[in-house]
């Protein structure tokens, strides 16, 4: 196996005291943000292993000297809380379910990850319990800066929550948002991930930062919405035909959107969710799906 390097990032400025680190787009490979203030900084999500967090941390000691003084996690999912602990005077911040969901993830998952995503490192990754948690929404202060933390539950995991920025227009949108591909509802429920970008799509904000790839604007925040719809409805009548979700995932018909070329799972892993909520099985409750195993199963992508 070659020696694992971490992938080429990109810190992006999008306003005075406010960053992206953009990396490129595959598993386990995210995005973060820094918020720097006078007196000091915080950051939204952290990553995967310690290569990609010391280049992060790198970054940010160019931009400022002080201290990170809070780390929020937007959900669960490792690739945003794996390097925690590398904020050693950070005080994480996440919702109740967020630090719910780590506190019970199992011992050997970071160990199964490694053979399950070999060209992935998973070097100095941890399950690190967040410190405060907070149920609907939290606003920090910073000087005259207003973050506002708003938890909007289960849609793309089982509990997400989107970082905005008023004055700035900007805002976090953790993994709600995906740019470049499709949304990805598996771990949480198709129809609250729909419920949650049209929120975000309420907000009126210029600058909308997926939780992996590209900064965008309010219009794929649309497009994102548009697609759920889509998948919905199409899989709703597959489910009341008595279809599989497999079957429902070959069937639908996404038109000609830029989505169309996109790697299958997303739209099978859509459909599995989906049909878990038509049940009215609980959001984020655990399917017999493998993910891994979806992504060879539609022809032509």
């Amino acid at each position: 196996m070659p020696e694992y390097r971490a992938p080429r990032a990109e810190m992006k400025k999008l306003a005075e005291g406010i960053y992206v680190y953009l990396q490129p787009f595959v598993f386990y490979s995210s995005n973060a943000g820094l918020i720097a203030g006078e007196k000091d900084g915080v950051v939204v999500d952290s990553l995967t292993n310690q290569y990609m967090i010391e280049g992060f941390l790198g970054k940010i000691k160019e931009i400022s000297d002080k201290p990170v003084r809070f780390l929020i996690n937007t959900h669960p999912h490792g690739d945003h809380t794996y390097t925690n602990h590398f904020f050693t005077e950070a005080t994480v911040i996440c919702s109740s379910k967020c630090r719910e969901v780590t506190l019970q993830m199992p011992e050997d998952f970071i160990e199964r990850a490694r053979t399950e995503v070999p060209a992935m490192s998973f070097d100095g990754a941890k399950d690190t319990p967040q410190d405060l948690v907070f149920e609907k929404s939290l606003t920090l202060y910073q000087g005259g800066r207003e973050i506002r933390l708003v938890c909007l539950g289960p849609g793309h995991s089982p509990s997400d929550t989107y970082v905005f920025l008023p004055r700035e227009k900007i805002v976090f949108c953790g993994d709600i948002l995906f740019s470049g591909t499709p949304p990805l509802s598996l771990a949480g429920s198709v129809l609250g991930h729909l419920k949650q970008l049209e929120i975000l799509a309420g907000l009126e904000a210029e600058i909308y930062v997926a939780g992996h790839g590209p900064v965008v604007g309010l219009e794929k925040v649309l497009d994102a919405r548009d697609y759920l719809e889509t998948v919905l409805a199409e899989a709703r009548q597959c489910f009341d035909r008595g279809l599989s979700f497999q079957e429902a995932a070959q069937t639908i018909d996404l038109g000609k959107r830029e989505w169309t070329s996109a790697p299958a799972f997303f739209l099978f892993a859509q459909c599995a969710r989906a049909y878990s909520d038509f049940r009215g099985e609980e959001p984020g409750s655990p399917l017999n799906v493998n993910l891994m195993e979806l992504i060879p199963a539609r022809q032509g992508q």
